[in-house]
């Protein structure tokens, strides 16, 4: 397959009312190939978050039985891992 080892990343914020949380980001990766998702959290300066891996690489279930697809991916979505929800921001090219 042609997609294999192409990789599509996202940033996204946490849909939280705590303050501290609408600060975070987090770099959502769909891998093509297998359809599995990481979320990662980079760390920031001055936040007083370590950042770090917050969800590892695997299928996250949209509705059971079914996995997210990339269409469901895309600026303004809205991504539950558990029980957390990511708001995509921005969008990149996959690698």
């Amino acid at each position: 397959m042609e997609n294999d080892h192409r990789v599509l990343h996202y940033e996204a914020v946490l849909d939280s009312p705590l303050e501290d949380d609408k600060l975070r980001k987090f770099i959502i990766s769909y891998r093509l190939g297998d359809d599995t998702i990481s979320v990662h959290e980079p760390p920031q300066r001055n936040t007083g978050i370590i950042g770090g891996r917050f969800l590892e690489r695997s299928h996250s279930t949209l509705e059971r039985p079914q996995f997210y697809r990339p269409a469901d991916f895309y600026i303004g979505a809205t991504i539950e891992v558990f029980r957390q929800r990511f708001v995509i921001h921005l969008a990149g090219l996959y690698a």
